[in-house]
């Protein structure tokens, strides 16, 4: 049971509460501390919002270069796979493929910081980014295989080169996807 005293110290010091925060000083130091604290949560805010930002931009950089490289491939593999094609052109095809895939010097990127950058690379970093599409395991095989399974005079077997593009195809239609739903989302 309370007794008077206890009471009325209580009260007191609920009073005395209420009297230090609703004067001049308490109104200061409740406004600033709440002021600061919705500052910060909307810093806060605001810094997510442009790190998602830039993630996004980079995301669509990376997955414009990637559908830029598989559109280059096909383009040369259809030539290549073609019937009547001279031995010199052959070469030459397979030779740009093989640019192509590793981001040789005179392979023209979408964008210049892409130049010398070796197309697994770009997997990598769309991976890292939260962009990894069904049968995105086999793509590091697909694209070693375009690098180093020509022969020596730089002919591919043909079935292997219609697999790596259907593999190719259907990685990059799935980047695009994810890369679609990621703008929609935001």
């Amino acid at each position: 049971m309370k007794t008077p005293t206890n009471a009325g110290s209580a009260n007191s010091f609920g009073s005395r509460t209420w009297m230090i925060l609703n004067s001049p000083f308490g109104l200061f130091l409740l406004s600033s501390v709440l002021l600061s604290g919705v500052v910060r949560l909307y810093s806060d805010r605001q810094q997510r919002a442009e790190k998602e930002r830039a993630r996004e931009q980079e995301v669509v950089k990376l997955a414009t270069e990637f559908d830029y490289r598989v559109t280059q491939i096909r383009y040369l593999a259809s030539h290549l796979l073609s019937a009547g094609l001279s031995e010199p052109d052959r070469v030459g095809h397979a030779v740009l493929i093989w640019r192509v895939v590793i981001g040789e010097q005179a392979f023209q990127p979408t964008v210049p910081e892409y130049k010398t950058t070796h197309s697994l690379a770009l997997v990598s970093r769309l991976k890292l980014l939260g962009i990894s599409p069904r049968g995105a395991g086999d793509i590091p095989d697909t694209l070693s295989y375009l690098e180093n399974g020509k022969d020596a005079s730089w002919h591919y077997d043909a079935e292997r080169l219609r697999r790596a593009v259907a593999a190719l195809t259907e990685y990059r239609n799935g980047v695009n996807h994810e890369v679609g739903e990621l703008r929609n989302s935001s």
